[in-house]
């Protein structure tokens, strides 16, 4: 359900057309935001028709999307680097000139908490993926490395372990073959 805050996002004259009252009513904006609040409470098909009518009005932004989904800002970020989290448009703030990404509030609805663990779960197994990859790529650069000392006699043994790496990345490519 909406916070009734984000409904204020709404001009007076969207809410009193979506109420159906004439625009020039006694009733205060607070008062109206009020009763809009009441009708989608108790109208599921009414909330429907709102989340349809003004979807980029009701977006939702990064750290209500944090709210929502209970994650991080980084998690945040992954998801929508990975597309798991649509992106509705980008809002700028025109004087630090920043822009961020706001969602879809019927997406972010749809979003369940077995998703995210999900998500989750397949982000960790990646990361492990990776540091199992470095470390099998370390140690071949390593035997690499012993074998250049061994083929180059002593010498070569006192250079600077940086110079050592970075000759290493070369001939690494043409020892293996990459």
């Amino acid at each position: 359900m909406i916070p009734q805050f984000v409904l204020s996002a709404l001009s007076r004259k969207q809410i009193t057309d979506f109420l159906a009252l004439p625009y020039k009513t006694k009733e205060t904006k607070s008062q109206l935001v009020r009763q809009l609040y009441l009708r989608i409470t108790s109208d599921a098909l009414a909330y429907a028709n709102l989340l349809n009518a003004f979807p980029y009005e009701l977006a939702v932004g990064p750290t209500e999307a944090q709210m929502l989904l209970h994650c991080s800002s980084a998690e945040r970020r992954r998801w929508i680097h990975e597309g798991k989290l649509p992106v509705l448009y980008y809002r700028t703030l025109s004087y630090p000139c920043v822009t961020y990404p706001v969602h879809e509030r019927q997406v972010m609805m749809k979003i369940t908490q077995d998703d995210i663990v999900l998500w989750r779960i397949e982000h960790r197994c990646q990361v492990r993926q990776q540091r199992s990859e470095a470390i099998i790529r370390s140690r071949e650069q390593k035997k690499f490395l012993l074998h250049m000392a061994q083929m180059g006699g002593q010498y070569k043994m006192k250079i600077h372990l940086s110079r050592r790496l970075r000759v290493c990345s070369t001939h690494f490519k043409h020892y293996y073959q990459l």
